[in-house]
């Protein structure tokens, strides 16, 4: 039982999560665009960031999840529990 435990924490703390892209979440507008495979949405709040919308063609990185924010699909953390 003690090496289940153990061989369970080992790889509970080995777990590594993927980083966003660069720039995921900030603040976008006409003058502040976003990079990369980013896009700049606005969201129900009136306010625009920069996020990666989820498609077929799109998927999320491996420690986000694609949820539906207004009419877009995005790929949010999935620690995330504000949507």
């Amino acid at each position: 039982m003690r090496a289940i435990v153990m061989t369970l924490a080992i790889a509970a703390s080995t777990v590594a999560f993927a980083s966003p892209p660069a720039g995921q979440g900030k603040t976008c507008d006409a003058k502040n665009r976003c990079g990369g495979e980013l896009q700049c949405v606005k969201h129900r709040d009136g306010k625009s960031t920069c996020e990666l919308i989820c498609a077929q063609k799109t998927t999320c990185p491996e420690d986000q999840r694609c949820v539906k924010d207004g009419s877009e699909m995005l790929c949010r953390p999935i620690t995330d529990l504000d949507l």
